[in-house]
């Protein structure tokens, strides 16, 4: 299995929304009904991803079976932690959105 990971273009926003979609029905059905609850996330979201060059395709058999964003930088979500701390004061990156169409295992 030769899976390939690209940055996504404009053009896989509609395999991207599909896969959230289908992750979504899952989560839900699994016990995580109000992660991405309601519209989150929502188009506006992963088109800003796309446009910051933070979202990423995972390719097999040039079909789009996976996608997820990657941040560096400082993240607002991690801005304050509750009950702990960054156990270093370094760069870091931030995996979001993750999901996969469920025809691979372990994609992640």
């Amino acid at each position: 299995m030769d899976i390939k990971i690209r940055k996504a273009k404009l053009t896989d926003l509609e395999d991207i929304k599909k896969i959230i979609t289908k992750a979504k029905t899952f989560m839900a059905a699994n016990g995580n009904p109000s992660q991405w609850g309601g519209a989150y996330p929502g188009e506006d979201v992963l088109i800003k991803d796309i446009e910051a060059g933070n979202s990423y395709v995972c390719i097999l058999d040039e079909k789009v079976i996976g996608t997820f964003s990657l941040i560096f930088g400082q993240e607002e979500t991690y801005k304050k932690i509750y009950d702990g701390a960054w156990s270093e004061d370094i760069p870091y990156g931030t995996i979001h959105r993750l999901a996969s169409d469920g025809s691979v295992k372990g994609l992640s």
